[in-house]
This record gives structure tokens, sequence and C-alpha cells, in this order.
């Protein structure tokens, strides 16, 4: 009896170690599956967020080139202003005379003989005539004084008039004085000066009671 048990303690033994090295073994071969299986889940994951970070770069590559292109775009823009701005500067344009002396009223351009500014050099002293140097709007402004007598004309572009100023006596037997401005629109070579009217022996009185000044305000685009 005794060595019966004794067999059978050996086999229950020997069976139990078969199914200790089976049930290892299983463990073994279920953990070395699970490994596998997350290292293919590991490259798997690194092979998407390496396409992603493939196609984030080529979009910003793309932007990259696309400001470049703008950026040279801006460039020949700026460039291309710049050298028409510069090819079409606006000159600087403006003048301011007066009579030296009395003179008697007369038709015809009242010549302004004495300039204090004169900047362009487009009015002329030795005719009285303004030619303007460019086309655009031009402001203009006349002071008249009489000597002892009604003075009056007009303000006049190309032979037209455009803005008249009288000085009224009103029987003072002083000197008189009116004032006149006038905003024109002048094309190149346009010429503007002022028109007595023959009054007599009237008398425009000079000096700095008199005088006609001038500037260009903008020129055309």
């Amino acid at each position: 009896m005794y060595l019966t048990l004794a067999v059978v303690q050996v086999l229950l033994t020997s069976l139990l170690a078969q199914v200790d090295w089976v049930t290892t073994a299983h463990s073994t071969t279920h953990s070395t599956i699970s490994m596998e299986a997350r290292v293919s889940q590991i490259l798997n994951q690194e092979s998407l967020l390496r396409l992603e970070l493939e196609r984030k770069i080529h979009a910003l590559e793309t932007q990259v080139e696309s400001l470049q292109s703008t950026s040279q775009d801006d460039k020949r823009t700026i460039a291309n202003l710049t050298a028409a701005l510069s090819t079409r500067k606006e000159p600087s344009v403006a003048f301011l005379v007066h009579l030296s002396h009395n003179i008697p009223t007369h038709p015809g351009p009242v010549v302004f003989d004495s300039a204090y500014l004169n900047v362009g050099n487009a009015f002329n002293t030795h005719n009285g005539i303004f030619t303007a140097p460019v086309t655009g709007i031009y402001s203009f402004s006349l002071t008249l004084s009489g000597d002892n007598g009604d003075v009056h004309g007009y303000i006049k572009q190309n032979g037209h008039n455009t803005g008249y100023v009288f000085a009224d006596d009103m029987g003072s037997n002083k000197y008189q004085r009116a004032s006149l401005s006038i905003t024109l629109h002048c094309n190149k070579a346009d010429r503007v000066w002022f028109d007595c009217i023959d009054n007599g022996n009237q008398k425009i009185y000079g000096s700095v009671n008199t005088w006609f000044s001038g500037h260009l305000v903008h020129m055309d685009q």
C-alpha cells in the first residue's frame, strides 16, 4: 500500500510538473505574441505620424513659396510705383508780384514788374503773364488799388474773362482797394494775367498796394 501511494505521488508530481511547463510555455508564447502586436501597433502609428508630418511640411513649403512669390510681386509693384512717382514729381510753382510804381489804366495785361516770389519762374515780369508749367488746379489772388478814381478789370485765362474785380471810388477822392481770389484748372502752357479796363485818366496805385499772386494747388494725375 505504501509503494502504491509513493508511485501515485511520483506520477502526480510528474504530471503537475508537465502542467506547469505547459502553462509557462503558453504564457511565454502569449507574451511574445502580445509584444509583437504592440511593436506592430507602434510601427503603424509611427508610419502614420511620419506621413502626417510630411504632409504638413509640404503644405508649409507651399505656403513659403507662395509668400516668396507674393513678396517678389510686392517688390515689383513698389518699384513700379516709385518709378512712376519719380517721373511725375509735382513741381513747386508759386509767385507773388506787384507794381513798382503807379501806372495809367489801359487795356491789355498789367505788367507786374517786381517779384517778391517766383518759384518755378512761371510768371514773366516783362509782360505780366503767368504760363502754367503743368496741367492742374491753380489758385490766383489779386488786390487792386486805384488812385483817385474807379479801377477795374478781369483775371483772364487764354484771353477769356474768369474773374472780375472793381475798386470803386465812391466819391472819397482817395485811393480805392478791392480783392479777388479765384481757382482755375489750367492745361500746360495756358496763360493767365490781369487785364485792366481803360478808365480814362485813372491810375493803378503801385508799390505794395496792388499785387498779384498764384500757386499750383495740385497737378492732374
